[in-house]
C-alpha cells in the first residue's frame, strides 16, 4: 500500500492531541525516514522529546537540523536553531563558537566578537588556553586593522609565557600600524616585540623600515651595517638602496639598483628612482649608467616601455641629450619602434651636429631619409650636413637601402624576369590618386590638354606608374593619337620589365596602331565628325532634317566628304566615343538646326573666332573648383588674342560677380546652370533656341516622376555632338 503522508501526518497530530506523545514520536521518525527531506520535522521531534524530558535526544534532533540548514545554505534557520541550543543548554561551548562563525558569514562582525569573546572566556575559565587562543585569532581574523585587540592576544601570550608568540603578535601589530601610517603605535609594539624577542631578524628589518618612514635612513643604514646577516633576507637590498636613495648618495645607490632590478627584473621601480634621483640631482650621465647596463635584459623581456619613459625624461631635462638620445636609438633599432624612431634620429643627428661629429650626423640623417625618401626637411638636413662636410649628396647604395629594409621597386634595367612591384607607398598612391582626380575634373569638361598635363606632373616623378600611362592612354585615343602612341610604348616597356609577355604584346600593338593611321582618323582627319541616331530622343512626328553641310558650318575651306546624314547613318566604332553624362555642353543652335524647318537650317552663320562655348567652360571649371587665379589668367590671355570682343569682358563680368559675391558662390552650382551657353555663332546669326518640350503624351517613354529629364538627355547628346566638331572650329589658346 503506497504512503500516505498526509494521513500519517494527521495520525501523529491526532495522538499528540490525546497526549499519546511517545507513539506520536514514532509517527513522526516514520514519517522522517519516509520523507528526509522535511527537515521541519526534526524540530517537532524535539520539541516532543523535550515534553518527554529527553534534553539529550531533543539536543541531538536540534544540533541535526541545524548542521542540515548550514550545509544546505539556510544560514538565518541555522542561527534560529543553534540560539535555542545555546538557550537550552548554557553550559556547552560549541553552540557559540558555531554562532560566531554564522554571524562572520552573513557579515555581522560584531556579533561574531561577541560570540567568539563568550567562548574565549569560557576557554579561559576552563583552562583550555590552547582553543582560547585559536578563538583569539579568529577574532583577529575578523578585523585585522585592530591594533587593540593584537595587543590584548599579544598580553595574552605574555601571561601564557609564550614569548615567542607574544612576540609574533606584537610584530604584527607594528606591520598593521606601520602600513596604517600610525608610526607611534608601531614603534610601541615593535619595541616590545624586541624585548621578547631580540635577536629576530625581522623584528630588526622592521625597525629598518620604521626609521626609513620617519624619515631617517642614515639610522636604517647604520641597522643594515651593523649586522652582516641582515644583507641576505629578502627586501634587505631593497631597504638599503632606499635609505641610499633617502640620504642622496648616488654613488653607493648606482651598483646596487642593478643588483636590486636583476634580483626582480620583472620591477623596474628601483632603477626609475633611482634615475629620479640623478635627474633631480642634475646627474644625468650617472642615471644612464645602470640603465645602459639592462637595456639589454628588457628588450629581450619585452618591457623596454618604462626604459624609454625614464630616457625620454633625461633627454628632456639634460643639457647634453646625447647619450640618452644614442641609448633610445639603439633601443629603438632593437624594438622596432617605427612610431619614435624619426624623432630621435632627427634629435640625434642634431645632437651630433652640435657636438661637431658631422660624419655620426651624415648617417643619422641618411637613415630618415632612406626610411622617408619623400621628406624634404629631412633631405635639407643630409644636404646641409653634406655641405658642411663637403661633400655631395649621392644616392643610396643598394647595402643602405637592405639595411633599412626598404621595400624598393624595381631598377629600371631589371631582366625580363623581374618580380611585380610592391604595394605602393603612401606617397606615390596619394600622387597617383590626386593626378588621377585632377584628371578626371579636367577631362570632364572637355579640357583634355590640361588633364594630360595633370597626369604628366605625376609620371616626373612616378616615370613607370602603370595607372597613370593607363589613363593618359584612354583619354587620348581619339584626340591625341600620337600621345597616346607614346602611352602604349611606356606600358609595353614596363610590362616587358616584369616579364608579362601578353601584355606587353598588347600595347605594342596599341603603339603602331595609334603611330600609324587608324581607320576613323584616315577618314575624318580634320572634321572628326561623328553620327548620331537622334530619332529616339527627338519628339514624336518630327523628323531629323538633314545637317548643313560642313561648308555651311565653318568658314574654313570645306573637308571634300559628303553630307553628314545624322538620322540614318550608324556611330562608327572607333571614330569617336562619348561619354554624355561627363560633358554638358549646351548646343541649342545645332539642335534647333536638326529640328527646325530646313529653310533655317541652310542660312549660313558667321562663325567668330573666338571659341565662346569652350572659353565659358573653362571660366566656369576654374571658377567651381576654387581656381580662381586660373580663371584670371585665362580671361586675359582671351582679352589679349580678341581685344573688345564683348564676349570675353561679359567673362570678366562673370567671373567678378562670381568671386566678389558670397551668396553668388553660395548659389552656383555649376557651369550649365551659372552661364547659359549660347552656340558660337557670329552676331548676325541670332542663337536659335531648344524648341519647347512637346506634351507628356508625345514623348518616348520615360518615367513619370521626372517628365523633364527629357532635355537635359537632348542637351547631352548634342553636347556629344559639338565636341565632335571641335576639330573644325578655331580654339582659343589654352591658359597660361
Amino acid at each position: 500500500m503506497a504512503f500516505n503522508k498526509v494521513k500519517a501526518l494527521q495520525e501523529a497530530e491526532k495522538l499528540v492531541g490525546e497526549g499519546n506523545v511517545a507513539q506520536a514520536i514514532r509517527h513522526y521518525l516514520q514519517i522522517i525516514e519516509r520523507e528526509p527531506t522535511d527537515y521541519i520535522l526534526l524540530n517537532t521531534v524535539g520539541d516532543l522529546y523535550l515534553r518527554e524530558k529527553n534534553v539529550a535526544e531533543a539536543m541531538r534532533h536540534f544540533n541535526k537540523l541545524a548542521d542540515t540548514y548550514t550545509r544546505e545554505g539556510f544560514t538565518v534557520k541555522a542561527i534560529a536553531i543553534y540560539k535555542k541550543i545555546q538557550k537550552l543548554d548554557p553550559g556547552r561551548v560549541e553552540p557559540l563558537v558555531k554562532l560566531a562563525e554564522l554571524y562572520a558569514m552573513q557579515g555581522l562582525s560584531r556579533e561574531a566578537r561577541e560570540q567568539y569573546a563568550q567562548a574565549v572566556a569560557f576557554y579561559r575559565k576552563k583552562n583550555q588556553t590552547e582553543k582560547a587562543l585559536e578563538v583569539y585569532r579568529k577574532i583577529i581574523q575578523l578585523d585585522p586593522e585592530n591594533t587593540a585587540q593584537r595587543a590584548r592576544l599579544a598580553e595574552f601570550c605574555e601571561q601564557l609565557g609564550r614569548k615567542a608568540d607574544a612576540a609574533q603578535v606584537y610584530l604584527e601589530a607594528a606591520e598593521h600600524a606601520l602600513r596604517g601610517g600610525n608610526s607611534k603605535d608601531a614603534e610601541l609594539a615593535l619595541k616590545k616585540a624586541a624585548s621578547l624577542d631580540p635577536k629576530s631578524s625581522k623584528v630588526r628589518l622592521l625597525k629598518v623600515r620604521l626609521t626609513l618612514a620617519m624619515q631617517r635612513p642614515e639610522e636604517a643604514e647604520k641597522i643594515i651595517h651593523s649586522d652582516p646577516t641582515l644583507k641576505g633576507q629578502p627586501g634587505a637590498r631593497e631597504l638599503l638602496l632606499e635609505a641610499y636613495l633617502a640620504s642622496h648618495k648616488v654613488r653607493e645607490a648606482e651598483k646596487l639598483a642593478v643588483e636590486v632590478f636583476r634580483a626582480a627584473p620583472g620591477d623596474f621601480s628601483p632603477l626609475a628612482s633611482f634615475a629620479a634621483l640623478c635627474i633631480e640631482k642634475g646627474e644625468f650621465e650617472a642615471a644612464l649608467k645602470p640603465l645602459s647596463e639592462v637595456a639589454d635584459q628588457l628588450i629581450e623581456q619585452k618591457n623596454a616601455a618604462p626604459l624609454v619613459e625614464v630616457l625620454r625624461q633625461v633627454w628632456d631635462k639634460s643639457p647634453n641629450p646625447l647619450p640618452a638620445l644614442e641609448l633610445l636609438h639603439r633601443v629603438g633599432e632593437r624594438t622596432g619602434d617605427e612610431f619614435n624612431l624619426p624623432e630621435v634620429l632627427e634629435a640625434l643627428g642634431n645632437a651630433y651636429v652640435q657636438s661637431g661629429e658631422l660624419e655620426k650626423a651624415e648617417n643619422a640623417f641618411r637613415k630618415l631619409t632612406l626610411r622617408e625618401p619623400e621628406n624634404d626637411r629631412y633631405k635639407d638636413l643630409l644636404k646641409q650636413v653634406l655641405q658642411k662636410s663637403g661633400k655631395e649628396l649621392a644616392p643610396p647604395t643598394p647595402a643602405e637601402l637592405s639595411s633599412e629594409e626598404l621595400a624598393l621597386a624595381p631598377e629600371p634595367d631589371a631582366g625580363p624576369e623581374t618580380a611585380p612591384p610592391a604595394p605602393l607607398e603612401d606617397a606615390e598612391q596619394a600622387a597617383v590618386k590626386e593626378a588621377l582626380e585632377n584628371s578626371d575634373l579636367f577631362s570632364r569638361y572637355g579640357l583634355v590638354d590640361r588633364a594630360v598635363a595633370e597626369l604628366a606632373k605625376a609620371l616626373e616623378v612616378y616615370p613607370d606608374q602603370v595607372e597613370i600611362h593607363e589613363r593618359i592612354l584612354e583619354i587620348c585615343q581619339r584626340n591625341q593619337a600620337a600621345r597616346a602612341a607614346q602611352a602604349a610604348e611606356a606600358l609595353a616597356r614596363i610590362y616587358a620589365q616584369r616579364g608579362d609577355t601578353e601584355n606587353a604584346e598588347r600595347y605594342e600593338a596599341m603603339a603602331r596602331r595609334s603611330g600609324g593611321k587608324p581607320a576613323a582618323a584616315a577618314q575624318t582627319p580634320k572634321s572628326k565628325t561623328a553620327e548620331f541616331d537622334l530619332s529616339s530622343v527627338l519628339p514624336h512626328g518630327v523628323e531629323p532634317a538633314q545637317a548643313p553641310a560642313v561648308e555651311e558650318v565653318v568658314s574654313a575651306p570645306p573637308p571634300e566628304e559628303a553630307p553628314v546624314d545624322l538620322a540614318g547613318a550608324p556611330v562608327a566604332e572607333n571614330e569617336a566615343t562619348f561619354e554624355s553624362e561627363t560633358r554638358e555642353i549646351d548646343l541649342s543652335g545645332d539642335v534647333a538646326a536638326l529640328t527646325g524647318p530646313p529653310e533655317a537650317a541652310s542660312a549660313e552663320p558667321e562663325v567668330s573666332a573666338l571659341n565662346e562655348e569652350e572659353a565659358r567652360i573653362e571660366i566656369n571649371f576654374y571658377l567651381e573648383q576654387g581656381f580662381e587665379d586660373e580663371a584670371r589668367k585665362a580671361i586675359e590671355a582671351y582679352e589679349e588674342k580678341f581685344p573688345g570682343d564683348p564676349r570675353v569682358a561679359e567673362l570678366r563680368r562673370h567671373m567678378n560677380d562670381y568671386v566678389g559675391s558670397a551668396q553668388a558662390s553660395a548659389n552656383y552650382s555649376g557651369a550649365s546652370s551659372t552661364l547659359d551657353v549660347g552656340p558660337a555663332a557670329g552676331p548676325s546669326a541670332p542663337a536659335a533656341r531648344v524648341p519647347e518640350p512637346p506634351p507628356v503624351s508625345a514623348r518616348p517613354r520615360q518615367k513619370a516622376k521626372a517628365p523633364a529629364a527629357e532635355p537635359d538627355l537632348l542637351k547631352s547628346l548634342a553636347s556629344d555632338l559639338a565636341s565632335s566638331l571641335e576639330g573644325i572650329q578655331e580654339k582659343a589658346p589654352p591658359a597660361p
